[in-house]
This record gives C-alpha cells, structure tokens and sequence, in this order.
C-alpha cells in the first residue's frame, strides 16, 4: 500500500513538473504573440501617421491648385493695386483718400502745346462781298493788317490713285543706234510689281507689327476708307516681301546682338497652326535675346535646351545672360544672372495661397525690398570708388544675411505645414550662386524685366492675331517683331525709318549689306540720326 502511495507521488509530481512546463511554455508563447501584435500595432500606428501627414500635404497641395486656378481666372493680373509692406489681403486703407489723376491742383500746368514739329497749312476764312460793307449805310469797310489766327491739329487719311505719265518723244533726226521713241524712265520702287506705294505697304506693316491689328481688321480698315477687294493674301505677299528686303538689316541686328557681352533672354508661347510629326500641340516657343539696343526673336517648336544654346554658339563665353529660372537655360556657357523679382513672386504667391504664411513671406518680400533699394544706390554710386565700394560692401552684407536666414529656416525639423515655404526657400537656396551674379558689376541688373516689358507687344500681337498658321510665316513674324523692337529701342520713329530704307532699296536696285549697314541704329550717320529718332514729348506734370 505505500509502495503504491509513493509511486503516486512520484507520477503526480512528474505531472505537476510536465504541466509547470507546458504552462511556461504557453506564457512565453502569450509574451512573444503580445510583443509581436505591440510591434504590429507601433507600425501599423507609424504607418497610419505618415499616410495621415501625406494626405494633409496632398490636400494642402490641393488647395493651394485650387487657390491658383482661381486666382488666374478671377484674381487680379496685377500687383499694383495690393501693398505688400503689410497684409497682402487688406490692399490699400479705406481711409486713405486716393490720389485723384490727371493735372493735380497748385501746380502750373504746361499749357496748350502748339506742336511746332508738324507742318502748317493756311486757310483764309474772310468774309463775303456783303459782309464787308456797314449794314446801315452800306459804305464797304476798310481793310486792316490786323486778323486773328487759330490753328487746330488735322487728321487725315486719304487713299487714292496715283496715275504716272511719262510722255514719248521720237527723234526727229535720221542718226542710227537711237531708239525710236524715248521716255523718262520708271520711278524706283522697293516693291516693284506690286499695284500699291511703298508708303502703302509701310502702313500696312505699321497696323500689323507696330499696332498689332489682324489682318481681316486691317482689311476692315481699308474697306472703310474706300478700297475695297483687298485680299488678306495680298496682303500677306507684301507682308513677305517686305521682310525679304529687311533680311540683310535683320541679319546685321543679329550679329551685334550675338556679339554683346550682356543680355536678357526669355521665352514665351506662340500658336502655329501646323501639324509636325511628334508634337501633339500648336504652341510654339517665341524665344528673345535682348541687349541695350537690340532685340532679336526667333521661333521654335519646343522649348529645349539646345534652341539658346545654339544661338549663343558664337557668343562670347565671358558674358552674362540675365535669365529665369528655366532648365533651358542651364547649358549655356555663359554666366547666369537669375531674377529677383521671379523670387520675390514666388513669396508673393505663398502669401496670397495661404493664409498662416502671410507674415512669413511679407518678411521675405521687405528683405527683396531691401536689396534693390541697396542696389539702387551702389548703381548711383558706379562713378564715384568710394561710395561704389560702400554700397558694394552693404550689398554684400545684405545677401549674407539672407543666405544666413533661409540656412537656418531650412535647417530646422519638416513639418507638413511648412512644405509650401521650404520649396521657395530651397528653389532660393538652389539658384543662389546666379541670384548673386549681379554682384560683379553695377551694370548687371537683378531682374529679367527688361524682356518681359519688350515682350508686351508680343502679348497684344497673340492676343489680336491668335497665331500664325505657317512655319515661314512666323518666322517672317519674328522678324519683323524683332525689327520693331529694336527701333523701339533705339527711340526710332518706325514710319521715318521705314519710308527711308525702302528708298534707299529702291535707289540700290534691291536690299544688299550695304544698305543694312547705312541703317544700323548703332552707327547711324548724323543726318540720317536727326530724320529717324523721335522727338521726345515734352514732360507731362499731371
């Protein structure tokens, strides 16, 4: 019976040990499955966190795409009408009574202007037979060498005929080699075959490059003055002769733009309605490359590199190119002065997109502020060395800082909040050795806007016309862009200029380099200097 008892004993307490191990295996088993659902748990919290903090930057994103199409579609084009030295949503005070236009009370005008530069034509308006003589006695008046003078500015247009005759003489002598009838001979013309004037078709440039009418308005304006049946194809053969004989002049344009060691370039959109293999869109790119007193446009189906960079082939490799920030511009072997203002828009529209970062970009935009006023004064300073290198030093000084402070903003923790503000600030940190270029000479400016303003009439020439619907003829239409432009700036009356190249065509039997380098408005002779640049209006002190 106790033999019994303790071989009870025995296998109970073996079980009892079988059983305590089969317990801690089972909590160890609970442990590892607990640390494995707390491990899952942690990633699946950390993988729902970045998700959440991704979808707030997608919907932020979002909002500020938003924000943009409405402020294109509906917002203001201009920054004119807001101040940015406070709130950008406030504009300008209600109390602050606006400055009323035109002539300003207390200050002495300019008085009526007699427009001395035009020619005069008199007209005597006298009086009748009857007029003349008393209405009571009927004894005539006695004439005086008083009289009183107006004078009105006419506008007139006037399309006519011309009607040329050249009589015909014959010999009356019997002497061989002469011919049988003689006449004076044709009257050189630029366009020779053509049934219109010269001065016709410098009108017909003038509407449509310098005023930017459409053709079918162009037409419309004829119609009105009495010549009707114009075609616009017509129109357009002139269009293309003209621009042949410009060619050589064209080409000397090119040459000395070619050769600048400073210039702008810039870009924009131009439609041409023809179909090329490849390219899905009509939207062409309308190139410039723009110096102090000449402006050359080309045209080409894209917007890659290897357009600037052909151009600039030949192009001196010490030269800077005022440019923005487009990769097309990345290549080229010249020095990159970037633009400022292209940086100060890009706080501008941070600021108007979101709300919470209002202060923050109005800080950005009084620092900008602040280095053009600085480098207003170092460019007044240019001929005087001490006060240059004062200014230089503060300029200096200026930028230091700026780079200073986008450092240290872009070195602190990412927050979903502050994505919009660190990719101006890393698109500032990114271009800054070209944003700094201008720093080697006061010439250089710190902005492109120099070839966004010559691009203006570029804008109205698309907006009237819309497009071309040729490959020749839009280059034609660069050409002459350019032609206008660089009279433009150059101070070149367009009309004076034109009148007097297609006579000096005519005169030389077609266009040749010789009468290209005659009209360069860099060089021009002094004679011809004082018939093609325009008078300056007087100052207007309203």
């Amino acid at each position: 019976m106790v033999m019994a008892l303790d071989n009870e004993i025995i296998r109970l307490r073996k079980e009892a040990g079988r059983f305590r191990s089969l317990h801690g295996r089972a909590k160890k088993r609970l442990d590892d499955q607990r640390a494995k659902h707390r491990d899952k748990i942690a990633k699946l919290k950390a993988e729902h966190k970045a998700r959440e903090e991704a979808l707030k930057r997608k919907v932020l994103e979002l909002k500020l795409q938003v924000k943009k199409v409405q402020e294109l579609h509906f917002g203001k084009s201009s920054e004119k009408s807001r101040s940015f030295s406070g709130d950008l949503g406030a504009g300008r005070s209600k109390h602050k009574k606006k400055r009323p236009r035109g002539q300003q009370r207390g200050r002495k005008g300019h008085g009526r202007r007699l427009h001395a530069e035009l020619s005069c034509e008199d007209e005597l308006h006298d009086l009748s037979a009857n007029e003349r003589k008393c209405p009571v006695c009927g004894l005539p008046y006695q004439a005086t060498v008083l009289e009183n003078v107006s004078e009105e500015v006419e506008f007139e247009v006037r399309l006519y005929r011309r009607r040329k005759h050249r009589p015909q003489y014959k010999p009356s002598c019997s002497c061989h080699g002469i011919p049988a009838l003689n006449c004076s001979p044709v009257p050189p013309r630029a366009f020779t075959r053509s049934s219109y004037s010269d001065n016709f078709w410098v009108e017909i440039l003038l509407l449509k490059y310098e005023y930017q009418l459409p053709l079918e308005r162009i037409v419309g304006l004829l119609t009105g003055h009495g010549l009707h049946g114009v075609a616009p194809g017509t129109l357009c053969g002139g269009i293309v002769r003209a621009a042949q004989m410009l060619t050589p002049w064209h080409d000397a344009v090119v040459e000395h733009n070619k050769a600048a060691l400073l210039r702008h370039m810039d870009e924009t959109g131009l439609k041409v309605f023809v179909v090329l293999e490849g390219k899905k869109s009509q939207l062409w790119c309308l190139w410039q490359s723009s110096t102090k007193d000449t402006c050359v446009f080309f045209l080409s189906p894209c917007h890659n590199a290897d357009i600037p960079e052909a151009y600039l082939l030949d192009s001196p490799e010490e030269g800077t190119v005022c440019v923005d920030r487009h990769k097309a511009y990345s290549h080229l072997k010249q020095a990159l002065a970037y633009c400022w203002a292209h940086v100060r828009r890009d706080f501008v529209k941070l600021a108007r997109s979101e709300r919470g970062s209002l202060g923050w970009a109005i800080g950005w935009i009084k620092r900008i502020k602040g280095l053009y006023r600085l480098n207003r004064g170092r460019i007044a300073a240019k001929n005087s060395p001490e006060a240059l290198s004062e200014a230089q030093v503060a300029l200096r000084g200026a930028l230091r800082e700026i780079e200073q402070q986008c450092g240290e903003e872009l070195s602190r923790p990412y927050n979903w909040t502050t994505v919009n503000r660190r990719k101006v600030l890393e698109s500032m940190q990114r271009h800054w050795e070209g944003l700094t270029v201008f720093l080697r000479d006061p010439d250089i400016p710190m902005d492109n806007n120099f070839a966004e303003r010559l691009f203006r009439p570029v804008a109205n020439f698309r907006k009237a016309s819309y497009g071309v619907h040729s490959k020749e003829f839009g280059e034609i239409t660069a050409l002459l862009l350019s032609v206008f432009a660089t009279l433009r700036l150059n101070g070149i009356a367009p009309r004076a200029f034109l009148v007097e190249y297609f006579a000096a065509v005519a005169a030389a039997g077609g266009a040749n380099t010789d009468t290209a380098v005659a009209f360069r408005p860099w060089n021009l002779p002094e004679d011809l200097r004082k018939r093609l640049v325009r008078v300056k209006d007087p100052p207007d002190s309203s």
